[in-house]
């Protein structure tokens, strides 16, 4: 008998993949950028611990240098929100939509965005805020003229942000449904 196991006999790691994978992971997806279509089968192979699907759930979630890993703006927020009641929780189509995300990070910010009560009518105010106040101290956020200064900026923002996406959104229903504006001149 054969000493030899084949790559359907061996077992595959569950563990969290290690520094040293990732590193590995990277220079054998680096050897597929003169081909459009990665082999995940072969990449497994050469990886020898880890099977197709593990190896191309890294690559695209975690690895990749198109990932987008900024924090969401404020409009990717809104167009977040605004596909979700559209189409539902279709993490991976929606992810499609919004520019170099990820599912399971577009997954994670809806979450946060539900965490926070977010809705298509707070959504700017709501992100704007968070990050409006971050840094100051309960002082200063309590001062009521600083207070409705934020609120009537968040509104300006949120009205800018609405019609923009508003726009975008009869424009899409079109030909490319697949465009996200980086800015409102993108529009």
């Amino acid at each position: 008998m054969d000493s030899k196991k084949t790559i359907k006999d061996k077992i595959f790691t569950k563990s969290p993949f290690t520094a040293k994978e990732d590193e590995k992971l990277r220079k054998i997806v680096k050897s597929y950028e003169r081909i459009n279509e990665i082999n995940w089968q072969f990449v497994a192979q050469q990886m020898e611990t880890r099977n197709s699907r593990q190896c191309k759930d890294r690559w695209i979630n975690y690895l990749d240098s198109k990932i987008n890993r900024e924090p969401f703006r404020m409009e990717e927020n809104y167009y977040l929100l605004k596909l979700v009641e559209e189409y539902g929780r279709k993490w991976k189509f929606i992810a499609k939509k919004l520019k170099n995300r990820t599912d399971v990070s577009v997954k994670a910010q809806y979450r946060k965005l539900m965490r926070r009560s977010a809705n298509l009518q707070n959504v700017h105010l709501i992100s704007t805020t968070s990050y409006s106040i971050r840094g100051k101290s309960k002082k200063s956020v309590n001062n009521d003229e600083e207070s409705k200064a934020i609120n009537q900026s968040c509104n300006q923002n949120r009205n800018e942000a609405k019609s923009v996406f508003d726009l975008l959104l009869k424009k899409s229903s079109g030909a490319s449904r697949h465009f996200v504006p980086s800015s409102p001149e993108d529009v």
